[in-house]
């Protein structure tokens, strides 16, 4: 791969360096928070060899790597003259309490993974060498590896301190200060006895925060606000010895008192209740979530899981959830193994191999969204298969046992110490159906699409019919080249016409729906019943007045018919802000299409006017 090439492709097609406020990656996606995320050239992105999909969560534009994607984000970084937000800059576009949620929580886990992964790993092998009999549990080898396989676990808190304090942004040597109150060893042998410190008149109860997720990220998020205030209102001269002391005196009571403590309870209870609900629903919760695990994935929201599982582990030594991922992963593998078996066409083939081989091993974003969900079928099948594996697991009860990368490499975790061969037996047939059921299912329902020959095109221009599209605005129209932004003037986004808006409204130019509205509400995309992807893009950099001065008359996933209201937009606002008010009207998706032809520039017209054809 020529990252060079790549990241010149990305860093263009976001909207150059200056409109990016933040990018980090995770285990497959780079992820970005942009200025004006109307600048993105999505097509673009997606073409560039090395991209598995591209997709906006909320305010975070996401490009789909796969396993390549921590040496692309290290070229991406060293092209940047900056290296992304800085303290203090936060994004125009507003986030709401779950895009927030996801982010904050794959900021505080994606580093550890690495570290618990590979502790995990080493425990699945020891639980293997203890199986046949290579190593005794008494051994010092198996001392030594034991360490090694609990070690991040045990200073979970530690590890959580530092990416919790980079995320917040706040002092790291503070934030690991924090979770050392929680690990003193004051702290972790009173725990086995109980009791606790009476202060004030308050107690503090004893609680082993080893291996705990909650209380640290609570506490290290209260220290930043603390830190910040402290800081920012104490002298210069003074300020080393006195922000970071007070800090610690206020910080650290209220954690051991209240934060750790709730967190520690909520977390205990979270578990209990994931119990119950298994323990009530059984098969049937397994069918559920195995099949709508790539859903949860899609969304972002498989992060939250993270948590559940490390919670699982320690207060109950095992996990139910983890199993079903690692059947939704085969699920994925077997649905992109059978259109490598019947495709024809070689470039679809050799990714179909190279994803695929790769979601057997846990990776499992660039099989889904390079060749499952682009080929629809196959996606709908792994969806089925992995109820059904989810629903056989859960039934006979499998759990694992140690935190361990969702695939093939993890096998050793499921087996159970003590000689009961039942659970890595179970895991195994579980893995089989649901493999067979993918890949069966993939073969008789999908069919790769034909490409026209020379001899078809005449039949399939005599199926196309043309559309139009109406004007969503009254005002004069002019030529997308009299936009002041390069990305619609060159047309990177796609062609189109531009109005300069003399009416509050903008109205719907078709049937069909609304596929999304920016937080900030200056842009909305939609759909049309005959397929056209239509953006209108109200004003030039709009977004940085963060939604004030529109109101959004629909919602995204709303159905609607030529000439319902879609915006109220306060043109005097806008104007008095200094915003430029052309509207860009753009096909996003013209190479779908034989011909986009452009009616209305230089005319004048309302939104009954037609100024876009399309065939």
């Amino acid at each position: 791969m020529d990252y060079n090439h790549l990241t010149k492709a990305i860093l263009t097609n976001v909207g150059g360096e200056e409109n990016i406020l933040d990018v980090y990656h995770c285990i497959t996606r780079l992820r970005f928070h942009l200025k004006d995320s109307s600048k993105v050239n999505e097509k673009e992105i997606t073409d560039s060899e090395g991209i598995a999909g591209v997709q906006f969560k909320g305010s975070e534009f996401q490009v789909i790597i796969g396993n390549d994607v921590k040496n692309v984000y290290e070229n991406f970084v060293s092209h940047m003259k900056g290296s992304g937000r800085q303290d203090g800059e936060v994004s125009t576009e507003k986030t709401n309490i779950t895009t927030k949620l996801m982010d904050t929580l794959a900021g505080v886990f994606v580093p550890v993974l690495p570290a618990i992964t590979a502790a995990g790993m080493v425990k699945s092998v020891l639980a293997l060498l203890l199986a046949v009999r290579a190593i005794s549990a008494e051994s010092d080898i198996y001392q030594l590896f034991n360490i090694i396989s609990d070690a991040a676990f045990y200073f979970l808190p530690f590890l959580l301190a530092v990416t919790s304090a980079r995320k917040f942004k706040t002092n790291e040597f503070l934030a690991l200060t924090t979770a050392g109150s929680l690990m003193y060893p004051t702290i972790i042998t009173g725990a086995a006895n109980g009791g606790g410190l009476h202060v004030f008149g308050i107690t503090i109860p004893f609680i082993n925060y080893s291996a705990s997720i909650i209380p640290i990220v609570l506490s290290v998020w209260l220290l930043s606000k603390v830190y910040r205030f402290i800081d920012k209102r104490t002298p210069e001269t003074v300020r080393l010895l006195i922000a970071p002391m007070l800090s610690l005196f206020i910080i650290v009571p209220i954690s051991l008192g209240l934060l750790a403590p709730l967190g520690n309870y909520a977390g205990y209870y979270l578990a209990v209740f994931l119990t119950w609900i298994f323990a009530v629903s059984g098969p049937v919760a397994g069918l559920i979530l195995g099949a709508t695990i790539p859903l949860i994935v899609m969304t972002g929201m498989h992060y939250v899981v993270n948590p559940i599982v490390l919670q699982n582990l320690n207060q109950l030594g095992y996990d139910f959830i983890a199993p079903l991922f690692f059947l939704c992963n085969i699920a994925q593998a077997g649905a992109t193994l059978a259109v490598f078996t019947k495709a024809k066409d070689k470039k679809l083939k050799s990714l179909a191999l190279s994803t695929g081989i790769s979601a057997i091993f846990g990776i499992t974003e660039p099989a889904m969204y390079g060749v499952n969900i682009r080929e629809k079928k196959p996606f709908f099948a792994s969806l089925i298969a992995g109820g059904i594996g989810g629903f056989v697991a859960t039934m006979f009860g499998v759990k694992v046992y140690a935190f361990v990368m969702p695939g093939v490499t993890g096998i050793p975790a499921y087996i159970t110490q003590g000689g009961d061969n039942r659970n890595i037996v179970v895991i195994l047939l579980s893995l089989l159906i649901t493999f067979a059921s993918s890949f069966g299912l993939t073969l008789i329902l999908w069919k790769e699409k034909k490409k026209n020959t020379k001899e078809e095109p005449q039949t399939v221009l005599e199926e196309m019919k043309e559309e139009f599209v109406r004007s969503p605005i009254e005002g004069k129209i002019v030529p997308l080249t009299d936009v002041p932004d390069t990305i619609f003037s060159k047309q990177i986004v796609g062609p189109g016409v531009a109005i300069i808006p003399e009416s509050r409204e903008i109205r719907a130019p078709f049937d069909g729906q609304v596929t999304m509205i920016s937080e900030s509400k200056h842009a909305i995309s939609l759909k049309s019943k005959g397929g056209i992807e239509l953006l209108i893009h109200v004003g030039i950099d709009s977004a940085k007045l963060g939604g004030v001065g529109f109101e959004a008359a629909v919602h995204a996933g709303d159905d609607i018919r030529v000439g319902d209201k879609l915006l109220e937009v306060n043109l005097d606002y806008l104007k008095e802000k200094g915003v430029d008010m052309i509207t860009p009207v753009v096909v996003t998706n013209a190479s779908a299409f034989n011909r986009i032809e452009l009616l209305g520039a230089g005319s004048k017209g309302n939104w009954e006017t037609n100024i876009i054809a399309v065939l």
